[in-house]
């Protein structure tokens, strides 16, 4: 039990990170580093991690990690309570990923000493609490299949970002956008196979007296502790082991994650979105209806029909918009407003009041790539028209889109483009 509340404790504390003001410049190409899985768990991220740091400065790729984790949780708390973490997340993240980050930290510490290694170990779980995602699978002229994802997150890791190439046995198996240090993949393609992204998935659940959003981080404790895996070692693992589209799909669907999510995957003539809920495909809706009525019946699997599929951080199958859902609200009465009111506060124990629950309907992104891509004539996209809509506003999230990756499995194209935002804006 004191495990498992310090982890709440931890995690807790990663919510609710101001965003900074924004500008916009050109993507320009990511670095590409090759990765052998046949060297040591150890030694296997040394040479890309200390080629990253050489070609930008420790100040400019970790330091910062570094320094907001330390303004979450101060080091002497990360001291105190080092072995307990690392007893805790090491378990969720596996014995390989664990020995990598070990084996870092031996070149971590020629840098800076005051390091512990829990503070490596708990970036493996940030992606289930900080990023927001678009996903755009389209339909291209010789009858494949591109794939474009924006990872938003209000964290500068431009300069740690990079294309990895992972090999074995000689042979080039994966390709993937790492941010590294997160030694899971949440956008990844099996070369030849399929190509695969992760968005996060807030489905609204009852809160009450602790709010729905500790509900919520509650409930992905519980099912780490269950040995669910996070979501990066979770894609890592299918990537390695399934080389076809086809054989990955029961895993996308079926096996139990820490966080419900959305899965964008693309194969060589097709692809799929997938609704997720912890244990397999959805089987509830986000509760954006007022007083929870209404809510439309779920569709967890969307198949690639027509010329494209987009995907943000909203089931697909709710149609309302947040400017939707504020129209609505200015509709109530008074009377009407005051019981909606309550009802936010006594179901989920929040402090929200009724306009609020206009957040779980779509920010906007996913109606400006819709008009963008009917826009294109005809019936294909090309990757130079997809990079064009990942990197406009507002698809593109000024102040936290770190980077756009164009991938398909079919015309063998991978690159990850970095993306400027206020937070990076600093020239290389």
């Amino acid at each position: 039990m004191f495990k498992m509340m310090s982890m709440f404790r931890l995690l807790s504390l990663f919510i609710g990170i101001n965003i900074p003001q924004s500008y916009s410049t050109q993507p320009t190409l990511a670095p590409v580093y090759k990765l052998n899985l046949d060297d040591p768990a150890s030694t296997r991220w040394i040479k890309i991690f200390n080629d990253t740091i050489i070609n930008h400065g420790w100040e400019y790729t970790y330091e910062p990690v570094i320094t907001f984790i330390e303004k979450i949780v101060p080091y002497d708390i990360w001291v105190k309570y080092d072995k307990l973490i690392v007893d805790v997340i090491s378990p969720l993240i596996g014995t390989e990923i664990t020995s990598e980050i070990f084996g870092l930290m031996q070149l971590i510490k020629q840098y800076k000493e005051n390091v512990c290694v829990s503070q490596i170990l708990s970036l493996q779980i940030f992606y289930e609490l900080l990023v927001q995602c678009t996903g755009i699978i389209a339909r291209t002229d010789n009858n494949s299949v591109i794939h474009g994802r924006n990872l938003d997150i209000p964290l500068n890791v431009k300069n740690i970002t990079a294309t990895v190439i992972w090999y074995k046995n000689n042979t080039e198996i994966i390709r993937s956008s790492q941010i590294l240090g997160y030694m899971g993949i949440h956008t990844g393609m099996r070369v030849n196979g399929w190509s695969v992204q992760t968005n996060l998935r807030k489905v609204l659940i009852p809160g009450p007296f602790i709010g729905y959003e500790n509900a919520i981080l509650i409930k992905d404790i519980l099912a780490f502790f269950k040995g669910h895996p996070p979501v990066g070692n979770f894609l890592r693992y299918g990537l390695l082991k399934y080389n076809t589209y086809d054989s990955s799909l029961d895993y996308l669907k079926y096996t139990p994650v820490a966080s419900p999510m959305y899965l964008i995957v693309g194969g060589h003539n097709t692809g799929t979105v997938i609704t997720r809920n912890r244990m397999g495909l959805a089987n509830e809706t986000s509760d954006t209806s007022i007083f929870g009525k209404n809510s439309p019946k779920p569709i967890p699997v969307v198949n690639l029909l027509n010329k494209y599929l987009v995907q943000t951080n909203w089931d697909p199958w709710i149609n309302k918009t947040r400017v939707d859902c504020i129209n609505s609200m200015n509709l109530l009465n008074s009377i009407e407003l005051e019981k909606c009111h309550m009802y936010i506060e006594i179901v989920y124990g929040s402090n929200k009041i009724c306009s609020d629950l206009c957040l779980l309907y779509s920010d906007g992104r996913y109606g400006a790539a819709v008009n963008m891509l009917n826009n294109i004539p005809g019936d294909y996209v090309n990757s130079k028209q997809l990079l064009k809509i990942l990197s406009t506003p507002t698809v593109r999230q000024l102040s936290i889109t770190q980077f756009t990756t164009i991938m398909s499995v079919s015309n063998n194209i991978y690159d990850t483009w970095l993306q400027d935002t206020e937070m990076n804006k600093r020239s290389d």
